[in-house]
């Protein structure tokens, strides 16, 4: 099922799946209510489940910790040294995974890494409900980036059957979302315009169907007010419906473009009023 190991034994795995299932169809309110602890998000796995406080607490939280980085490195270093992360990705990364390795150096945690599945006990025939469940009695938290487009929620759902639950966060599940990559590129586009994003117009171009970065950064996108959205691309790499109706949901105007960019841009001294994000 997706791309997970699920191990050797058919009886187990066939539970196990079923199990999953279950989980993975629950409507979406009750996930992210399984994401939730204390009245906040305790697993970052899906856009969706962020709204504008959660936004404007990552906004000014980076911001300061740029600031203090340049004046104060080895504050910040102290910040949480007694906090261990494991980056497990289970798919080829070199930018995603050395800014998580950057971030997590600057502010002094423990870091470990798996990056090579082949190095790991799945080879042996362990699933990997029973990996994760043995990761979480080591670390605080986990990064996880995986070719399956449900992976980030069969990571929150071995945690909810964890005796220890720590923090899932997703740092690109298949096609499906890139929440962490929204979120930078949330924070680089505060930045640059100075200002909140509402009443922007954004131009994606390129495969918007897999392009799992395009589902999260729209999804963030649609948390403003008076936001128009131009897909360009061909019909078979249009953004997927799934992605549209919320989109439509939440007030977004989506314009799908098979034409090139020439449709949105009859002349060039219209550039100027649309941001390509």
């Amino acid at each position: 099922m997706d791309r997970i190991s699920w191990g050797n034994s058919k009886e187990v795995a066939d539970f196990d799946q079923a199990q999953f299932a279950k989980f993975r169809d629950l409507p979406d309110e009750e996930i992210k209510n399984a994401c939730m602890k204390d009245g906040r998000l305790f697993h970052i796995i899906r856009a969706e489940h962020f709204d504008r406080g959660f936004l404007e607490t990552i906004y000014q939280t980076a911001h300061a910790t740029r600031k203090m980085a340049k004046v104060d490195p080895q504050w910040l270093a102290n910040l949480l040294p007694y906090k261990s992360i494991l980056n497990y990705f289970n798919q080829p990364s070199s930018r995603t995974f050395l800014s998580f390795s950057m971030a997590e150096a600057h502010l002094g945690m423990q870091r470990e890494e798996v990056r090579d599945i082949k190095t790991s006990s799945a080879v042996k025939g362990e699933s990997e409900k029973d990996a994760l469940r043995t990761v979480s009695s080591y670390f605080d938290a986990l990064v996880v980036r995986h070719p399956g487009d449900v992976y980030d929620l069969f990571g929150v759902w071995v945690m909810k059957n964890s005796d220890r639950e720590i923090t899932v966060i997703n740092a690109g599940s298949g096609q499906g979302e890139h929440p962490t990559q929204g979120l930078l590129d949330y924070y680089t586009k505060r930045e640059s315009f100075q200002r909140a994003l509402d009443g922007m117009v954004g131009v994606y171009v390129g495969d918007c169907l897999r392009g799992r970065t395009v589902h999260s950064d729209a999804k963030i996108m649609a948390l403003h007010k008076d936001v128009t959205l131009y897909f360009v691309a061909p019909p078979h790499l249009q953004i997927d419906p799934d992605t549209e109706k919320y989109l439509q949901a939440n007030g977004v105007r989506v314009h799908k473009v098979h034409q090139g960019l020439e449709y949105v841009f009859p002349s060039r001294s219209m550039t100027g009023g649309v941001k390509f994000l």
